[in-house]
């Protein structure tokens, strides 16, 4: 999928100039034809979970939201239809099929197609992101309708993710999206969330859906208000 440098800007939540200075210094991938500047979705996605972008980088602007309109608040919206579950797992096989079991049905999915699926992604590039967090997400958008969704799971005991800083990891956002759009910007701001190290700790603590809830609203609503997040 071939996305535009507004289109790009407006899902990563900066500046067209924030994301021309990533072409430049960070490598954000991209090319350009007939002159225009272009950018693939599964570039863009190895990139996120590869790259450590700075925390204001990230940050909304109101005008950027209201531009956005879905974007506002969309990690909130996508916990909400998913769900907060606990695991007892040792291995990245066996927690991929421990929450694909609790959620399949209501995500109207096919359980083995979808675990096998998440393997393959993984097995082509961790989805690890540091801070023992990851987010495991197939290659292809395979919600139907209109929603997207977000299950956070906690295991029992830190599990290897293949992650770069060696860490085992203690929190799992499985993304779920319906359009390679939203897939992207859920990535980018889970990523973000990510340097809320005050936020991500107490999530490992062990949290219920409706406290994430609460916590993920107001977080989501510093983004847009460029205010700091109390925690």
């Amino acid at each position: 999928m071939d996305l535009k440098l507004e289109e790009v800007a407006s899902l990563l939540h900066v500046s067209t100039s924030t994301v021309e200075r990533w072409v430049q210094e960070y490598h954000l991938p991209s090319y350009r034809l007939q002159g225009q500047l272009l950018f693939s979705r599964s570039e863009i996605e190895g990139w996120i979970l590869q790259q450590s972008i700075k925390n204001d980088d990230l940050l909304f602007t109101k005008e950027e939201n209201q531009e956005g309109g879905w974007q506002t608040f969309s990690l909130y919206r996508a916990l909400y239809r998913g769900d907060v579950v606990f695991i007892e797992s040792n291995s990245k096989q066996s927690a991929i099929e421990q929450v694909i079991s609790t959620v399949a049905k209501d995500l109207g999915i096919d359980q083995s197609s979808m675990v096998e699926l998440l393997i393959d992604r993984e097995n082509l590039m961790t989805t690890a992101l540091g801070q023992e967090v990851a987010i495991p997400h197939t290659r292809e958008c395979l919600i139907r309708g209109p929603h997207d969704v977000v299950v956070v799971a906690i295991p029992t005991q830190p599990i290897e993710w293949d992650a770069l800083d060696n860490k085992g990891v203690k929190v799992l956002f499985f993304l779920f999206a319906c359009d390679d759009k939203r897939h992207l910007n859920l990535l980018a701001k889970i990523a973000h969330l990510t340097a809320n190290k005050a936020l991500i700790e107490k999530i490992k603590a062990g949290v219920d859906k409706s406290t994430l809830l609460n916590w993920i609203k107001e977080w989501e609503q510093t983004l847009i208000q460029k205010t700091p997040l109390k925690v």
